[in-house]
């Protein structure tokens, strides 16, 4: 992720072959830094708004939670997208990029800017690996490696216990923890 965050942050355009300082992926370092700070869907991510608008997700840059789904919308249960309190990293870099005159989380030319064909660019240049899920799939592992308490892990991810215990349930270090115990303790056998 580091690598890909540095790549879309440090490239730059080019006029007549000559580098300038325009930064033409910017949003792209914007979005995978969100996402993954969030474990948000992408269109979470690149629709949402530093101010409340009417069909958009709302960063309260103030109280420091994200509002992923905006006010009267209806989500689909598998689809879920509750409010979250924001990393005080990640609410520091977005209040900085507020400050500095951004009106939505991820934006090209000032507009918000869907970032998937520059992402799965970006992604395909850097590792060379196709760009589906990649994002989401590294949070959700991230917070099991780190033992993160798996209510509260699929509740900031917006997923089921169900489904993050059967998808990323092996990353978590207490993962079959009680079964080498069974085996040294006698109750299941000796192995010989």
């Amino acid at each position: 992720m580091a690598r890909l965050i540095w790549a879309a942050y440090k490239k730059r355009g080019k006029f007549r072959g000559v580098p300038t300082k325009r930064k033409p992926t910017l949003h792209i370092a914007r979005f995978v830094i969100t996402a993954v700070c969030t474990g948000s869907r992408s269109a979470r991510v690149w629709q949402a708004s530093f101010t409340k608008e009417a069909g958009r997700p709302y960063i309260d840059l103030e109280a420091g939670v994200f509002y992923r789904a905006w006010e009267g919308e209806v989500v689909a249960d598998n689809k879920r997208a509750p409010p979250i309190r924001l990393p005080a990293r990640l609410l520091a870099h977005m209040r900085r990029w507020h400050r500095m005159g951004a009106k939505y989380v991820v934006e090209y030319n000032g507009e918000p800017a869907d970032p998937k064909r520059a992402f799965r660019n970006m992604v395909d240049t850097v590792m060379g690996d196709d760009a589906d899920g990649i994002v989401r799939h590294t949070a959700a592992t991230w917070l099991m490696q780190a033992a993160t308490d798996k209510w509260e892990a699929s509740g900031y991810l917006g997923m089921t216990l169900e489904t993050l215990e059967k998808t990323y349930g092996h990353h978590h270090p207490d993962h079959q923890a009680n079964v080498g115990a069974a085996f040294t303790s006698g109750r299941a056998g000796r192995i010989r």
